[in-house]
């Protein structure tokens, strides 16, 4: 189910901003990270709270966060069962 969500929202980003670079935690895993460089790059998990998503257990969520020059830009998190967005944009806030 990770490995599918993942390639669900790696392919969407693709699609928009195909040069960006993508570190999905299912498909990198923390063994296979390459180093951050300056690229634009997205990283994603796809779901946070695997154990309690797989038990129904209903507390995991969506992460999504947006890199340029190593610094972190933007960030999402999005809780599916309670239906809930939060996000961040450097120097603008939290919201």
């Amino acid at each position: 189910t990770d490995q599918k969500c993942e390639d669900l929202v790696k392919s969407i980003i693709q699609k928009e901003y195909p040069g960006d670079r993508i570190i999905g935690e299912e498909g990198s895993g923390s063994e296979k990270y390459d180093a951050l460089t300056a690229d634009p790059t997205w990283t994603i998990d796809p779901i946070d709270g695997t154990t309690n998503f797989v038990h129904r257990f209903p507390q995991s969520c969506v992460i999504i966060a947006y890199m340029e020059n190593q610094e972190p830009v933007v960030g999402v998190i999005y809780d599916p069962i309670a239906d809930e967005l939060f996000w961040a944009q450097k120097g603008v806030g939290a919201f």
